[in-house]
């Protein structure tokens, strides 16, 4: 069986990505590093959000816990930070 790449929705942001994640629930996150911004990509969905960490000046990793706590760390404010996931 031959299988294909899927094109994710966002190519049309032109995005400098650093890094993604991928939660247990299909839900991918990218960091990009040209508007210095988190994106979520719900499973099924057709467009990314953006996710509420303020701030930012350097992010370059991005993990997701298996409870869908999102964390980001900050490299040139020193800081790691936590989105829970209710937020």
């Amino acid at each position: 069986m031959t299988k294909t790449a899927r094109l994710l929705p966002f190519a049309d942001l032109k995005l400098l990505p650093t890094d993604l994640a991928v939660d247990p629930s299909g839900n991918v996150y990218v960091i990009d590093l040209g508007t210095i911004r988190v994106l979520k990509l719900d499973a099924g969905a057709s467009a990314p959000i953006v996710l509420p960490f303020n701030d930012l000046k350097d992010s370059s990793s991005v993990a997701v816990d298996s409870k869908g706590n999102v964390y980001l760390n900050d490299g040139l404010h020193f800081r790691i930070l936590k989105l829970a996931v209710q937020s």
